[in-house]
């Protein structure tokens, strides 16, 4: 259910807004989601939505989602924001909370910290839309600290350091920024004055890049006789690794998570599934995770023998396939082999025994005397859970 929501807190029935040729954003922001398997199941949620719209942004607790033209495929926007959670309930079952505005800022500010009337209540995958027009009226009353939910592409302390000053200067609200002038402002905080101006009046100042939307690769290879071990499943499993892979590197591409699926002769068939550490198109590191991810799978299914019902056919899956754009920016950083080789075979072992089997420890607070509050643990590879 969505419903419409004023500049002031109240809400009305709306039938379908009308169409404004200022982009619609919609935002998804969870501000429960804090375990350390929210990255990966941000990043499965963001490509569930890049099947909806090729708009698509994620942050640290939030997705947004460019929805022009949608509307004439889902109907209006109510359609397109029930389309979308629905989408995002298969990969994160917190159900966030959800707003339509014309502006990035208001759509935030509305989903995160903005007088919702359905933040809480009984229905908890509501969704709140600002009519087209109506955004400045609702940022006006906003703290001028809402801003820190703006994209601007500038860092976070220059965007701090600015909220700062405008406090300092008595400028409180952001209708009170939407009032000054640029060159007033920008005496005294610079060039990021004239983002913030718009922005304040409900003006995107940065657009949600388009994003490609991750191809699926398949293989499929029939044995004639039954292979009776994983040893012989080798050679035919390089030889469908290759071939996807050549076509892979000839996009320029790399490949994030890899599937398995093995039919036997009469037992049930077989299913592993590898997300890699990295995006990559090396052959030996993805055969190894994805033997390591069948080997675990024969043993949870080790009254079915291999020996007896052997392996008949096999289908090699590559989802996540990305164009590999920025590859060439790890370059520049001082990044060693070595951690990449730990990342590799860390993931091997969360794979064969767990995911909870490989943790590395995360400084909380290194002033705490307490050893168990200083430092915790978490899982190296939450991704191999997916």
């Amino acid at each position: 259910m969505c419903s419409s929501h004023a500049a002031h807190g109240r809400r009305f029935a709306t039938s379908e807004l009308r169409q404004s040729s200022v982009p619609r954003t919609l935002h998804l922001h969870w501000p429960t989601l804090h375990d350390d398997r929210a990255a990966a199941q941000l990043r499965n949620a963001t490509h569930a939505l890049g099947r909806i719209s090729p708009l698509v942004a994620s942050g640290a607790r939030q997705i947004e989602i460019g929805i022009d033209g949608l509307q004439a495929r889902n109907g209006d926007e109510s359609a397109v924001a029930a389309a979308a959670l629905r989408a995002v309930a298969a990969h994160i079952r917190t159900a966030p909370r959800a707003a339509i505005a014309s502006s990035r800022l208001a759509a935030a500010v509305a989903a995160t910290v903005g007088e919702v009337g359905t933040a809480g209540g009984a229905d908890d995958a509501a969704c709140t839309i600002l009519p087209p027009g109506s955004e400045a009226e609702f940022l006006a009353p906003q703290r001028v600290e809402a801003l820190r939910f703006a994209a601007t592409g500038r860092s976070p302390e220059e965007l701090a350091e600015a909220i700062e000053r405008c406090s300092l200067l008595g400028v409180r609200t952001l209708g009170a920024l939407a009032r000054l002038r640029s060159g007033e402002l920008g005496a005294r905080l610079g060039a990021i004055a004239g983002l913030l101006i718009p922005l304040a009046r409900g003006e995107d100042v940065q657009a949600i890049p388009p994003v490609p939307l991750p191809r699926r690769l398949v293989a499929r290879e029939s044995f004639d006789l039954p292979l009776t071990s994983i040893e012989e499943f080798r050679f035919p499993l390089r030889r469908a690794l290759d071939d996807l892979l050549a076509r892979v590197r000839r996009d320029g591409a790399a490949v994030g998570l890899v599937r398995l699926h093995v039919a036997r002769e009469r037992g049930r068939p077989l299913r592993a599934v590898a997300r890699l550490p990295l995006p990559t198109t090396d052959r030996t590191q993805i055969e190894r995770l994805l033997l390591a991810a069948l080997e675990r799978a024969v043993a949870a299914a080790r009254a079915e023998r291999l020996d007896v019902d052997g392996l008949v056919s096999a289908q090699l899956q590559f989802d996540g396939v990305l164009p590999a754009s920025g590859d060439q920016l790890t370059l520049l950083g001082a990044r060693s082999p070595r951690v990449d080789r730990l990342a590799w075979s860390t993931a091997a072992i969360a794979i064969r025994y767990g995911a909870d089997r490989v943790v590395h420890a995360e400084i909380v607070d290194p002033d705490d005397a307490r050893p168990e509050r200083r430092t915790r643990l978490v899982r190296a590879h939450p991704e191999v859970g997916e």
